[in-house]
């Protein structure tokens, strides 16, 4: 299983929708489940979610320190992705879960040009 990180520092930089929008793509793409994991006490993934009507992707609720066996048991259920939205800060937490990561995402949205 892939474990895809998307976190940046900065709010507003589109985390939870490019978390969803990911994972939405890898479970109709795909041949295998893919899981979203909502880091952010906002909890705005997890709306979206439960918003949802169709099953799938799949959200875990799991504790942070508990988060490196939640991501073995998905492995083992057959899960070939999970994407976990991140509160916009630096944080141990946040290192945390990038030392977790198959693949770190720092969405930024784009400076104004001059040309």
């Amino acid at each position: 299983m892939k474990t895809i990180l998307i976190t940046s520092q900065k709010g507003g930089s589109g985390k939870t929708m490019l978390a969803a929008h990911l994972a939405v793509e890898a479970e109709r793409t795909g041949d295998a489940p893919a899981w979203i994991i909502d880091a952010d006490r906002q909890g705005t993934l997890t709306r979206w979610h439960e918003r949802r009507k169709a099953e799938t992707p799949q959200r875990g609720e799991v504790r942070l320190e508990k988060l490196m066996t939640a991501l073995a048991a998905l492995a083992g259920q057959g899960a070939a992705y999970c994407f976990i939205d991140t509160a916009p800060t630096i944080s141990a937490q946040t290192a945390a879960l990038i030392d977790l990561a198959d693949l770190v995402v720092i969405p930024v949205r784009p400076s104004p040009s001059d040309l």
